[in-house]
């Protein structure tokens, strides 16, 4: 018996697209058999943290609206499937199609996020600075955007957050990483981080 459900992205989409954001149509209607596909994966019985497992899934086959994938990550808290399992899903469970270009960037490396951005789970603005201070520095600095020079003043008020997990509460910064922008803030109108002169904060 399953213990998951496959979130409708689509509709939350339609309610939040920033923290839930989807493929295009286009992109969605050129989608193909070996393409990799994230979904998101609800536990019917939803432990306090987490309750959702988002998982990768290979596409093996298109028949209209239904798609059968084969499962590409081990689940850790569900446990009616595993890796190499099928999953049939549609368009509308799809979280993210796999862009090849992420093979180049390092999820595990860090960021420096203030407590402000952290405490909201919003990003609004961003920068990269090319001074790091060791391997495992993104450069990545993320702010909520009202922080003022006395509270960054303060250590207390940031700590180091791995952008795989910032991703996960911001997916469209996905979009910044695979981009040479240095500095961003997110645009209300546009929906999305766009990049902005360095002296702008």
């Amino acid at each position: 018996m399953k213990d998951y459900i496959l979130q409708n992205i689509k509709e939350l989409n339609s309610k939040s697209a920033r923290k839930n954001p989807m493929p295009s149509l286009d992109e969605l209607s050129n989608l193909k058999v070996g393409d990799l596909v994230k979904l998101s994966f609800i536990l019917n019985a939803p432990l306090s943290n987490p309750n959702a497992e988002r998982m990768w899934v290979i596409v093996k086959e298109i028949s209209n609206d239904t798609i059968i994938g084969e499962l590409n990550n081990e689940p850790y808290n569900i446990k009616s499937i595993k890796c190499g399992d099928t999953i049939q899903f549609s368009t509308n469970n799809i979280v993210s199609i796999w862009d090849n270009s992420l093979k180049d960037v390092n999820l595990d490396k860090f960021a420096i996020i203030t407590k402000r951005a952290w405490e909201h789970k919003e990003i609004n603005y961003a920068t990269k600075i090319d001074q790091l201070l060791n391997e495992n520095d993104s450069g990545w600095q993320l702010f909520y955007g009202d922080e003022d020079e006395q509270y960054l003043m303060d250590e207390d008020n940031t700590s180091l957050i791995p952008l795989g997990a910032v991703l996960q509460f911001e997916p469209l910064f996905e979009k910044v990483l695979l981009s040479d922008a240095k500095v961003v803030s997110y645009s209300d109108s546009m929906k999305s981080f766009v990049e902005v002169p360095e002296f702008f904060y």
